[in-house]
């Protein structure tokens, strides 16, 4: 019988402990590379964070150079996008890259350790219509194009669509 209380207790802390790291929420990083240009994006979940833009978590983007990536959020741009999302809401980020002149191919990297594991979470290209299980994947390689638009869609696991 002691042997049962003490296994429950410690479920109730592991629990506790894993539903306190959702409450923090999570942030990923984005890179996107095309010959020597890059630019990191960042972007994930947080508790506190507002539904609007807001000067604590979003970031806008300074775009210049031959590369330009940057998350839509209405009619601006941004280099980091956090979200308020509970673990069982669904979201999504919308990204574009332009590249000026793009003579080589365009890498998307992206640590899956960052991502949270008890999600659905997918990189979309939205032009050729490719789906990327961010979590089984780290790369996105496309070739060169003048602009092309992305979905990161996130969902409770087991939602993929």
């Amino acid at each position: 019988m002691t042997n049962l209380i003490l296994l429950m207790i410690g479920m109730l802390l592991v629990a506790t402990a894993v539903s306190a790291h959702n409450e923090k929420g999570w942030e990923a990083s984005l890179n996107v590379v095309a010959g020597p240009a890059r630019v990191q994006l960042s972007f994930g979940q947080k508790i506190d964070a507002t539904p609007e833009v807001d000067g604590r978590y979003d970031v806008p983007a300074l775009p210049h150079g031959m590369l330009q990536a940057h998350f839509l959020i209405g009619p601006g741009q941004y280099w980091r996008d956090i979200h308020r999302l509970t673990e069982m809401e669904d979201g999504q980020w919308r990204l574009v890259i332009q590249a000026d002149a793009p003579t080589s191919p365009i890498v998307l990297t992206w640590d899956h350790t960052a991502l949270p594991s008890n999600r659905s979470i997918e990189l979309i290209d939205v032009e050729g219509g490719v789906v990327t299980d961010m979590l089984e994947r780290e790369t996105y390689i496309y070739p060169g194009s003048q602009k092309r638009e992305f979905v990161i869609r996130i969902n409770p696991q087991g939602d993929k669509q």
